[in-house]
């Protein structure tokens, strides 16, 4: 606490979510980062050639916070995430070879529109996932509100993580996969997107190389994982997606819905 330091992400995880933030925290009585200080860094320097030294796993564990920038807030994202999130992975977001992209090489548009082809997509994709964090997180960074969309994926996750620690190698961006996943599902059972977007949104996470269910979770972590939120942030304060691109809180999800929404889930 209280030393200054320079942060060097060398994952994809660290680089668009760590990077951004000012917490640090460990695990205490069994639960998720439940201690911690909050403690920007003096410099963040980003380097995403480190990024080519990673597997597929690690590359897919840290795309799930892209992800959930893209479903929060960033229709461009999201697009650009469908388009390419296997050339990604695939490519460890360097260049892309315009054969991966199915479009000439000179067709790269201006940064700010979406772009798909060679160097373009990889940097307009972290930058734009860097660029949302910010906008969530800087005028809330000392976390004085807890109304956050940043939230989103990590409500269920931290139960599903201590659930299988000692049983299973759950990497932290896997489990915010399955819980954006519940939530998309969650989110149709409400009535609040369509089968077709719940389903582009599956689609996205399985093409990142994400998993998209667990079997652990269950009715049981469901009801402790609301019952912890409640305790903690003062309500539920719950996102999730509304529409393309965006999301909001919530503060009337009943275990009714979250009943429903467990029984489609594996279905899909």
């Amino acid at each position: 606490r209280r030393t200054p330091y320079i942060r060097v992400p060398t994952t994809l995880m660290g680089y668009v979510d760590a990077s951004v933030g000012a917490k640090s925290g460990v695990n205490f009585l069994g639960k998720k980062n439940k201690l911690g200080c909050y403690l920007p860094p003096a410099l963040a320097l980003l380097d995403r050639s480190f990024l080519a030294s990673l597997d597929a796993r690690q590359l897919s564990n840290g795309a799930a916070e892209i992800v959930k920038m893209a479903v929060v807030k960033d229709r461009e994202l999201l697009g650009l995430l469908e388009q390419h999130g296997p050339a990604l992975i695939e490519h460890k977001f360097q260049t892309i070879p315009a054969a991966a992209t199915g479009e000439a090489s000179d067709g790269v548009e201006a940064v700010g529109e979406v772009v798909g082809v060679g160097e373009a997509a990889p940097s307009r994709v972290l930058f734009l996932a860097i660029h949302t964090m910010l906008q969530e997180l800087a005028p809330n960074l000392w976390e004085d509100s807890l109304e956050r969309l940043v939230d989103f994926g990590h409500v269920f996750s931290m139960e599903l993580e201590m659930e299988v620690l000692h049983t299973e190698k759950l990497f932290h961006g896997e489990a915010v996969a399955v819980d954006m996943a519940f939530c998309t599902v969650l989110a149709y059972v409400r009535g609040q997107i369509s089968a077709e977007y719940r389903d582009r949104l599956l689609a996205t996470m399985r093409g990142l190389g994400l998993p998209v269910y667990h079997p652990k979770f269950d009715e049981a972590m469901v009801e402790e994982a609301l019952y912890e939120r409640v305790k903690f942030s003062s309500g539920q304060k719950i996102p999730l997606p509304t529409a393309e691109g965006e999301s909001r809180l919530f503060n009337d999800i009943s275990m009714d819905q979250c009943r429903e929404a467990l029984a489609l889930w594996p279905t899909l």
